[in-house]
């Protein structure tokens, strides 16, 4: 049995999950992994609010990856 294609867009980031970049920084493809996983390359670790920045050597998102689709997570 098959279904319909569907595309439910990137995923939602949450603190704790662990990540790879299938795509390059400018054009982001954050897969949720395992986080033991060889591919594992980065750890979310907070969402910023307004104002707020990354700690040196941290990354952030696109926006498109947090919950409220507005906020970075780093």
């Amino acid at each position: 049995m098959i279904g319909p294609l569907t595309d439910d867009g990137p995923p939602t980031l949450t603190v704790g999950q662990c990540v790879r970049n299938a795509g390059s920084w400018e054009e982001q493809d954050l897969r949720v992994v395992d986080c033991g996983a060889a591919n594992a390359r980065f750890r979310v670790t907070r969402q910023l609010r307004e104002g707020e920045s990354c700690a040196p050597l941290d990354v952030t998102s696109d926006s498109r990856f947090s919950a409220d689709k507005w906020s970075p997570t780093a």
